[in-house]
């Protein structure tokens, strides 16, 4: 089975393509990517982290900032999921891995980051994935 789509989840844009029958066992792999990978996309990969165990999330920054934001972890922390062991990485170390969903927190990564060169192609507004 292929599916293809555009979904607007927990209020980010997400670009995904599945290839997975019912057989296959292994995790569905999602990167959700943000400017600086301190707050927004650290929340919504321990949200989803937390909604199911078979996702294999990942999160990553265009332009990473030092360190996670505090007042996303204490947030988090409020709705009983523990980010702070999180740190921003950049989007660079993750250009050869392959992704079942890429997730955008904000568009300012659409307008001012794209195209994005993949493994699999050029990522860029108007563009199919993969």
């Amino acid at each position: 089975m292929k599916i293809t789509g555009v979904v607007l989840v927990l209020g980010f844009l997400a670009l995904s393509t599945f290839a997975q029958d019912a057989t296959d066992k292994a995790k569905t792999r999602v990167l959700i990517l943000c400017t600086g990978n301190s707050a927004r996309s650290q929340m919504s990969a321990g949200f989803l982290k937390s909604f199911d165990s078979n996702l294999d999330v990942y999160s990553a920054g265009t332009n990473p900032d030092p360190k996670i934001n505090p007042y996303a972890v204490r947030a988090m922390q409020e709705a009983g999921i523990d980010i702070s062991a999180g740190t921003p990485k950049s989007v660079s170390q993750f250009l050869d891995q392959r992704f079942h969903s890429i997730s955008f927190q904000n568009f300012d990564v659409l307008r001012t980051h794209l195209p994005l060169k993949t493994p699999f192609g050029i990522l860029a507004p108007g563009a199919s994935w993969p």
